[in-house]
């Protein structure tokens, strides 16, 4: 599972303010572009990094071995996105990882650490995916091959209590597990345990073998057999790492609440 560069999972620690003067549409604003970093898998991108004309159409492919999915389009577009998804359809789809027509969700949408959602913050995010421009862009359509039992992250299995977001930890446990930063920095299990929370709960060591547009280059033939097997780009298509580096910061001072690394 990728995650892109994970925008807001560090940042959220020093982000945490009521929204207690927010309206439903500016919370779900500020969850969908920070905290739960939905773009980076949402929002297509080019060789110049996120396309934000085309924010949230779909856009990363997710080709492991239970399954190749590609990022929905969540924009309302009727026809291409979910724009004819109710309400309720839309929060199944975040909580519980089920689409409409009942089949699960690939793993790499982390529904499983959506849970813990107050209904006020699911409100906003509905209310903000509901504002959003639509945008017609049709992403093909999901190929699985084995179905992966929804996991749970542990204490995000009930919405946590508007009360309790006025504790500063159990506010930033919140904060931390909606923005899904341990599915990055845990390691997986034993082969078909899913990811170990129970005995390496943040203990890092997940590899992420080059996706989106800052995939290794190929160079050599020999290198460009290997790269086709863990999905770099060719050379003629890659940007160059400079460009990589100027991709990061730009993309993600759009969309996360600045901070500086220590």
């Amino acid at each position: 599972m990728n995650r892109g560069a994970v925008v807001g999972c560090v940042a959220v620690l020093g982000a945490c303010t009521t929204a207690v003067a927010q309206t439903p549409l500016e919370r779900g604003r500020y969850l969908v572009d920070t905290v739960m970093t939905c773009h980076n898998c949402h929002t297509p991108r080019g060789p110049n990094g996120f396309q934000f004309d085309k924010a949230l159409s779909g856009g990363l492919r997710f080709d492991e071995p239970p399954f190749d999915v590609w990022a929905t389009n969540i924009t309302p577009d009727r026809d291409t996105g979910i724009g004819d998804w109710s309400d309720a359809e839309i929060k199944t789809a975040l909580q519980e990882g089920r689409r409409p027509a009942g089949h699960q969700l690939a793993e790499a949408m982390p529904s499983g650490f959506y849970k813990i959602l107050t209904p006020r913050d699911l409100d906003g995010i509905v209310a903000y995916l509901r504002s959003l421009p639509p945008v017609d862009h049709k992403v093909p359509g999901p190929v699985y091959k084995m179905q992966i039992p929804l996991q749970v992250f542990p204490g995000a299995e009930k919405p946590m209590s508007e009360s309790d977001l006025d504790d500063k930890v159990k506010r930033g446990f919140y904060l931390v597990t909606i923005a899904h930063c341990m599915a990055c920095h845990t390691p997986f299990g034993p082969p078909a345990t899913g990811i170990d929370f129970k005995n390496s709960l943040g203990k890092g060591g997940r590899e992420f073998p080059g996706r989106g547009a800052c995939r290794p280059r190929a160079t050599s033939p020999r290198a460009k057999v290997r790269a086709s097997a863990i999905g770099a780009m060719p050379r003629s298509s890659a940007p160059s790492r400079r460009a990589c580096a100027r991709m990061a910061p730009s993309s993600s001072r759009r969309w996360a609440i600045p901070f500086t690394p220590k």
